[in-house]
């Protein structure tokens, strides 16, 4: 099992995992927290802002350099909500290594939760009223 996989199986099969159990409570929760949040683009950021979420930042403003370098300096965690398709996964891989590298712990949580209970593959799903939601239980294939 890679290294992603079973921290992802721990989380889910250990109970660690927020226990967010409707989307206004994911919402509530990522609005609450103290933590920097980076999306692909302009309308990833808009979807945010529509549940009057901030420290929002975009990749399409700034390079993976600059982002990384921003976060540092302001913020300990960093959640990162990149799109659910190819690029996204890849965004998200180069993003966790930079951040991890200047020190900065990067709360996967949030990005697992919409991934398993929502239908959305772009995070700019989210300004459309409430996403559809798949149910709050844990994937038991992983392992």
């Amino acid at each position: 099992m890679i290294e992603t996989e079973k921290y992802l199986y721990d989380l889910c099969h250990n109970n660690h995992m927020q226990d967010f159990n409707s989307f206004d409570s994911f919402i509530l929760s990522l609005k609450q927290s103290e933590k920097a949040i980076i999306v692909e683009g302009d309308k990833d950021k808009a979807a945010l802002a529509k549940y009057g979420i901030s420290r929002v930042y975009t990749l399409s403003k700034f390079s993976l350099f600059k982002i990384c370098e921003m976060i540092a300096s302001n913020y300990d965690e960093a959640v990162i909500l990149t799109d659910f398709d190819k690029k996204g996964r890849q965004l998200y891989s180069k993003l966790k290594k930079n951040l991890e590298k200047v020190g900065i712990k990067v709360d996967m949580e949030y990005r697992e939760w919409l991934r398993k209970n929502t239908r959305i593959s772009h995070i700019e799903g989210l300004r459309r009223n409430e996403p559809e939601i798949k149910g709050v239980k844990c994937n038991s294939e992983v392992g």
